[in-house]
């Protein structure tokens, strides 16, 4: 895995140091556009949430759910409450705040190989206020919609982590879930446990920001190879936030629009793909099988708002 990161980076930098010697003035403007759209969108409705989360994990405070959690978790889904906690979050939180809360929560020994393969595909999640604010208000001036799509988004996963076989998980204890949360207080960690998550935050924006740039920098030779209608579907492929705005704004019928959004909500995007897989380096998952899940995921939700626009 770490030699194909490797091969894939060099490509990367390679493509995109070749690449800049022809097309320098387009290249500062979809700088200037990706650094607008995480500023004005992606920043309000991820970060908060991303650093809260951060801190409340290394704190202890999300262990301390997860215990209430284990009591449903264990018998109804057969995973931790760690694990349980993770997914719940993930709807709140969105990507790629979910691929970090995994890879923390591995390495402080809170879930194991198995359900960080399983969460990484099942707790793969859009943030809730960008799809219900942000998708339905904002682009489809309706919050109604938005509620929809977050519905038809979350139903695929949860189904599939219902019914999914998995194996047993020890029952955590009060001290062991208390344990973490007394001892960061005792010991006055809390504010070195703030610095050390906006630092962890700050940093996961560079990556999301530098994802963001290459996947739309790589449109510029896709535009030479396709027409501008298939350009319109694969900018959506490549990232999913500008891949909803700018399908919105073509002259595709309503329903389409509502059909494409979750759609690409759903799959990601290579960009998210790219942060997921920087924020698991040490974290060990199937990365085929999350392809191919991101698929089901995308075509499920897809299907689920169909059958509500043919009501």
């Amino acid at each position: 895995m770490k030699k194909t990161k490797i091969y894939l980076i060099l490509s990367i930098i390679l493509y995109i140091s070749f690449l800049s010697f022809f097309h320098m003035s387009d290249i500062v403007t979809i700088t200037k556009e990706v650094k607008d759209m995480i500023i004005n969108q992606l920043f309000p409705t991820l970060f908060p949430f991303m650093l809260i989360i951060t801190i409340c994990q290394k704190v202890g405070m999300i262990q301390l759910i997860a215990f209430f959690l284990q009591f449903i978790s264990r018998p109804f889904f057969r995973v931790s409450g760690n694990a349980l906690s993770i997914y719940c979050f993930s709807i709140l939180s969105g990507y790629p705040t979910n691929a970090k809360m995994i890879s923390n929560a591995y390495s402080l020994k809170q879930i194991d190989e198995r359900e960080a393969d399983l969460l990484v595909k099942c707790a793969h999640h859009g943030s809730f206020s960008f799809i219900v604010y942000f998708v339905g208000m904002t682009i489809f001036h309706d919050i109604r919609i938005g509620f929809i799509l977050e519905l038809a988004h979350i139903l695929p996963t949860l189904i599939y982590f219902l019914i999914s076989s998995k194996g047993k998980s020890e029952k955590m204890t009060w001290c062991n879930a208390w344990y973490p949360f007394s001892s960061a207080i005792y010991q006055h960690k809390i504010f070195d446990i703030i610095k050390d998550s906006l630092k962890e935050c700050m940093i996961a924006f560079i990556y999301i920001f530098g994802f963001m740039l290459v996947c739309k920098v790589s449109l510029i030779s896709l535009s030479h190879l396709f027409n501008s209608q298939i350009i319109l579907f694969l900018n959506g492929a490549l990232e999913f936030s500008s891949g909803i705005i700018l399908f919105n704004g073509s002259a595709y019928s309503y329903h389409i629009k509502l059909l494409m959004s979750v759609f690409y909500l759903s799959f990601g995007g290579l960009s998210v793909f790219l942060q997921v897989y920087q924020l698991m380096d040490h974290t060990p998952f199937h990365f085929k099988s999350y392809l191919f899940f991101r698929c089901f995921h995308a075509l499920a939700s897809a299907f689920l708002v169909f059958i509500y626009l043919m009501n």
